[in-house]
């Protein structure tokens, strides 16, 4: 038996095409990030004559960026701010979340349907239930003298 090929040279041709297109759109995306990092390594002169430059056309790498942002930019304490704000946040839609979880749980347990003949059974019966049973939530549904209670 004889088995068919599926695709064939078309199929590969648009494969790469796509696989070509998505790489040119991924470098198009990155090139901003990775210039940001490589300018962050280059001392202030390097990045103010030539922003666009490679790693390898200046004469060395400096962390001294970094180190003056640590300590200008004071980033312990706008970690600790960031920390303190995150944890609390998580904590408040945790704590509300638990809150509407549990009600909804329990409203839906507490509710009872009562399937009810017809109308003059309703107007009889139901002030009675609802008298013997204050706090669950019960909903009447009236037939139609059918028995078909899912038309």
């Amino acid at each position: 038996m004889k088995q068919t090929k599926v695709g064939g040279n078309k199929k590969k041709a648009a494969d790469m095409l796509a696989m070509l297109g998505l790489i040119i759109i991924f470098a198009a995306y990155m090139f901003p990030f990775l210039m940001v990092v490589i300018n962050s390594l280059k001392q202030k002169r390097d990045i103010i004559k030539s922003p666009f430059s490679w790693l390898f056309t200046i004469k060395g790498l400096s962390f001294d960026n970094f180190v003056k942002a640590f300590t200008q930019m004071d980033f312990l304490n706008a970690f600790k701010n960031s920390l303190i704000v995150t944890v609390s946040a998580t904590l408040l839609v945790t704590l509300f979340a638990g809150c509407v979880t549990n009600n909804t749980a329990k409203e839906d347990t507490d509710t009872i349907t009562v399937y009810l003949w017809t109308t003059a059974m309703y107007e009889k019966y139901a002030p009675y239930i609802q008298a013997q049973l204050p706090d669950i939530n019960i909903q009447f549904v009236v037939g139609n003298n059918d028995l078909d209670f899912y038309k």
